[in-house]
């Protein structure tokens, strides 16, 4: 057992688009140490995490970090 009678619907996340060129950066600092460069139209996935206007955020292949909001639009 463990999965419940709908897995699809338990695993759905909330999902972003990078809307233009960004760093993801270490702390929601807008100085702090860069983690990777974001360019539009990548995935993002917010951890629910808010400091301000930065989202922490994990990308498609686990790196997490922090961006701003203004730079990443969220999946209808």
């Amino acid at each position: 057992g463990g999965l419940p009678g709908n897995a699809a619907a338990a695993n759905v996340r909330q999902a972003g688009t990078i809307s233009r060129p960004t760093a993801m950066r270490a702390t929601s600092a807008a100085k702090a140490k860069v983690v990777r460069s974001l360019q539009p139209g990548m995935t993002v996935y917010p951890t629910g995490e808010k400091a301000g206007l930065a989202w922490e955020v994990e990308d498609e292949h686990g790196n997490r970090g922090w961006v701003s909001s203004e730079h990443f639009d969220l999946a209808k």
